[in-house]
C-alpha cells in the first residue's frame, strides 16, 4: 500500500520483461559512445590546459606556482582516468560487470575532479561539457535493457 524500497517481484513498474538478445542494446551503445566522447574530451582538455599554461601575469610567482600545480594535477588525473575509462568501456559490448563498475568509478572521479577544476578556475566550460557527457553516459549504461544484458552475459561471481 505504501511505497518502499522493497518491491514485489511482479511489480510491473520495476521489472524488465523484454527478451535479451545476442546484440548489445541501444542504451548500452549510446552509453558507450558518450563515455568514449567524454574520455576524448578529457584528453583534449588536458592537452589544451598544458599547452596554454598560466594565463595570468607571470610576475606573480606564488599564484603561478599554485595554478600550475593544480593544472598539472587535473591534467594528469584527466589523462589517466580517460585512458582507464576508455579501456574498460571497450568491454561493455561483452556485458562485463567489472568493466562497467570500473567505468562508473572513473566517471564519478572524473566528474568530481572536473567540477572542482571548474570551481577553482583551472579549467574552463569544457570541464562542464565533460561532466555532462559522462553523466549521461552513466545514465545510459545503467538503463534496464543494459542491466538485463549485462546480467545475462556476466557470470554471477
Amino acid at each position: 500500500m505504501f511505497p518502499s524500497f522493497a518491491s514485489h517481484p511482479d511489480d510491473k513498474n520495476r521489472r524488465f520483461d523484454v527478451e535479451v538478445g545476442e546484440d548489445w542494446p541501444l542504451s548500452l551503445k549510446i552509453g558507450f559512445w558518450l563515455v568514449v566522447a567524454g574520455a576524448v574530451a578529457m584528453l583534449v582538455t588536458a592537452m589544451q590546459m598544458i599547452a596554454i599554461g598560466f594565463p595570468g601575469d607571470p610576475a606573480d610567482t606564488e599564484m603561478r606556482d599554485a595554478y600550475m600545480r593544480n593544472m598539472w594535477f587535473v591534467s594528469v588525473v584527466n589523462v589517466v582516468l580517460a585512458l582507464v575509462m576508455g579501456g574498460a568501456a571497450s568491454y561493455l559490448r561483452q556485458g562485463n560487470k567489472k568493466a562497467r563498475l570500473i567505468v562508473v568509478i572513473c566517471i564519478a572521479l572524473a566528474c568530481f575532479f572536473n567540477v572542482i577544476a571548474f570551481a577553482i578556475r583551472v579549467g574552463g566550460i569544457a570541464m562542464m561539457v565533460v561532466v555532462v557527457l559522462l553523466a549521461f553516459g552513466a545514465f545510459f549504461i545503467f538503463r534496464p535493457a543494459a542491466n538485463a544484458y549485462v546480467d545475462s552475459k556476466s557470470s554471477r561471481f
